[in-house]
């Protein structure tokens, strides 16, 4: 993917590869992968011979995956706001993918929590427990350690001076 990015930089599906396969072992390099994804599939034209409904639903799936890579690199960089901007943006481009939504919601929840947390703001830290509840009842890699997660939170919560 690397060589047909040095050649064709804005191709998507070496974009998508490289923002894919860097995840955890290469954040950094996964998190440029993913913003470059998303750029390019934001200005990127239908390609001759490819229908509409087909050219909506790969560029819907490639911009999907863009703010979900990004935003789970973000989300375990303790970069909260930033993954909230990105996996918000996930969300409705991602429906019907349980495994990209199982990640989604579980950092949607650890960053809005943490976000919470920081700004002792209960309503932010709440919302943080509402997705992390989401990412308990969807099926994916995500859903154990959502649920350690939810547990902890809401213990976390029902602390007097918490």
């Amino acid at each position: 993917a690397n060589k047909i990015l040095a050649g064709r930089p804005e191709n998507e599906d070496a974009l998508y590869a490289v923002a894919s396969y860097s995840l955890s072992s290469a954040p950094g390099q996964s998190l440029t992968a993913a913003n470059r994804l998303i750029a390019a599939m934001g200005k990127k034209k239908k390609p001759e011979g490819m229908s509409d409904s087909d050219w909506e639903r790969r560029k819907t799936a490639m911009l999907g995956a863009g703010y979900t890579f990004a935003g789970v690199v973000q989300g375990s960089q303790n970069r909260y706001a930033d993954a909230d901007r990105n996996l918000k943006a996930a969300l409705p481009l991602i429906a019907g993918n349980s495994t990209m939504l199982s990640y989604a919601y579980y950092y949607l929840g650890v960053s809005n929590y943490q976000m919470g947390k920081l700004t002792a703001d209960k309503s932010k830290m709440m919302t943080g427990v509402q997705y992390t509840d989401r990412a308990v009842a969807t099926a994916g890699p995500m859903q154990g350690q959502a649920s350690s997660n939810s547990a902890i939170m809401k213990r976390e919560m029902a602390t007097p001076g918490r």
